[in-house]
């Protein structure tokens, strides 16, 4: 006897729901297989930049300049990257001759680009960590749920820092200006401890300036401004106006004595490029870095001078840093990517 009519279609409509629950309950486990894998991904993600961050900056505080600085970058970059973990209690372990890279970082440039590696350790500034948690490495992350997600049972997540270290790139400063040449010898190295004597002519390679960008001219009075107000910052890449000696008189050497009075005779001063070499030193001037100076005598009229030594392994309050190294360090690193 044939089923009534109804009853064959309350079986149909059974069986459709039933594999429309199905379907649904697979779509939803998939759904779910992506979130908490991607959560997962993410999550570890996150712990390995914490991890790059930390070591890049521990790596980066290293730098001074010299190999052996490099060397203790890197050992310190591993070993702040080791006191970090990802999932499971695993510690981030780093290669630190492979993932621990030095290089120039060029502010002027793009993020994306502003990083050159490179070697030597008078130019180096920066410090990029690579850490990961990939097949390469030997310690992929689990998939899980692999019934939901096509089998695939292994997943990588990498992440990086650079860190930038090194000379100032802006600081407070007096408003003398010395010229590169006689900062620096022509094999690199600096003139650390030299006495220089800043007298009324243009053929000592130090000169005043109002450490203005653009501006050409250099008064007395604005040396005075200066030297009696609380700060003026000059930056790297600015062109400064240079003036001899002419401006040395009574005024500027008292000028002088009530700055030191209050901020005693460690000073921070410009240096300029001199692209023809050592010469007359004056007019518009490239900023290219910062020093740091002592000023050991002034003499007042008629034979009116300022004596004063150039001080390394010093440091320079900085917004930014990683430009020109003339023997001071902004006194602390800062991610830069």
């Amino acid at each position: 006897m044939a089923a009534h009519p109804a009853k064959q279609r309350r079986r149909s409509e059974s069986g459709a729901s039933a594999i429309t629950v199905a379907l649904m309950l697979a779509a939803l486990g998939g759904f779910l297989a992506l979130v908490i894998n991607v959560g997962h991904l993410m999550v570890v993600r996150t712990q390995l930049q914490t991890a790059c961050d930390s070591a890049s900056l521990a790596g980066a505080f290293e730098l001074d300049g010299t190999a052996e600085g490099l060397t203790r970058a890197q050992a310190k970059a591993a070993d702040f990257a080791a006191r970090h973990t990802t999932d499971r209690g695993l510690s981030v372990t780093i290669d630190a001759a492979a993932d621990v890279e030095f290089g120039i970082w060029d502010r002027l440039q793009p993020r994306a680009a502003a990083f050159t590696p490179i070697l030597d350790p008078l130019l180096v500034n920066a410090v990029r960590v690579q850490a990961g948690r990939e097949g390469a490495r030997s310690n992929p992350l689990e998939v899980f749920f692999t019934g939901f997600t096509g089998g695939q049972r292994e997943a990588s997540v990498t992440a990086e820092a650079v860190a930038v270290h090194g000379a100032p790139c802006d600081g407070c400063a007096v408003p003398l200006v010395f010229a590169e040449c006689i900062i620096r010898q022509a094999d690199g190295t600096l003139n650390c401890g030299q006495t220089l004597v800043f007298r009324s002519d243009t053929l000592d390679n130090i000169g005043f300036t109002n450490l203005e960008a653009d501006e050409r001219s250099v008064s007395t009075s604005g040396i005075i401004d200066i030297l009696d107000g609380d700060c003026r910052s000059a930056q790297v890449g600015n062109d400064v106006g240079i003036g001899n000696g002419n401006n040395l008189n009574n005024g500027v050497i008292n000028a002088f004595e009530r700055f030191i009075a209050r901020n005693g005779r460690s000073v921070a001063a410009p240096i300029a490029s001199t692209p023809d070499g050592c010469g007359k030193f004056n007019g518009m001037q490239t900023v290219v870095g910062f020093a740091r100076f002592t000023i050991l005598g002034l003499t007042g009229p008629p034979d009116q001078s300022i004596t004063i030594q150039l001080d390394c392994d010093q440091t320079i309050e900085s917004r930014t840093a990683g430009c020109g190294f003339y023997g001071s360090l902004s006194p602390r690193p800062v991610l830069v990517r």
